[in-house]
Parts: structure tokens; sequence; C-alpha cells
């Protein structure tokens, strides 16, 4: 993927990752997708314990696509601490596979303790 000459979000000094806004396009991008998060989470949740698994979906959903449009309008990924280069692709697998497994395995546990709350 080209370089973007006007970036969104800037890549992190240290580390892999995209930092805060530097646009104001950025800031509406992380505003619209805040308030729609927000906004189906809590339409969701009223739907009782379907509802709270539809959310999970809903958020590594959303997830998912505040990913992307970083990736699409954010300086280019690689790691960085002054000393190790790192293939942008192999860490961008890796991350993302973590991140579905932690939220995985995090928001099951999450929403089995709370349907389980909710059905005592």
């Amino acid at each position: 993927m080209p370089q973007d000459t006007n970036p969104w979000f800037p890549a992190k000094e240290y580390g892999w990752g995209w930092g805060i806004p530097i646009a104001w396009q950025g800031w509406v991008t992380v505003a619209m997708w805040s308030l729609l998060l927000g906004g189906g989470l809590s339409l969701l949740l009223r739907l009782g314990p379907v509802g709270i698994a539809l959310s999970v979906v809903y958020m590594m959903l959303m997830a998912a696509v505040l990913l992307v449009v970083c990736y699409i309008k954010g300086e280019t990924l690689r790691w960085r601490n002054g000393r190790i280069t790192v293939s942008s692709k192999r860490v961008a697998v890796f991350v993302l596979f973590m991140l579905v497994l932690i939220g995985t395995l995090g928001l099951g546990f999450g929403v089995g303790g709370a349907v389980a709350l909710r059905l005592l």
C-alpha cells in the first residue's frame, strides 16, 4: 500500500500501532466510531442474553473497522524502538491473532458470567 501523504493517524514513537489522530478527519472518524459503538451496544444490550452475545460480535466487528481505517489512513506500521525492525505483515498477523484470541476468551468468560448472574 502506498504511503499516504496526509495521514490521519501517526505511527507510535515506540512499539507498534497508531497514536491519537493528527488530522480533523481522524478525530471525526474516532468520534463517529465511538458514537456507533456506544449506540449499537446500548441497543443490543436491551435484548437480554441474546443481545449480550450479539454485542460481543458487534464489538469485534467495530474494532476490525477501526483497524482497517487506521491501516488505510495511518502511517506505515513497523516496530519502532530504535533497534529492531520487524516485518510489519508478520507483526500485524500476530497482533490481530492475539487480539482476537484474548478478546474472544476474555469477553466469552465475561459474557458467560454476566448471563449466569442475570439468570440467578
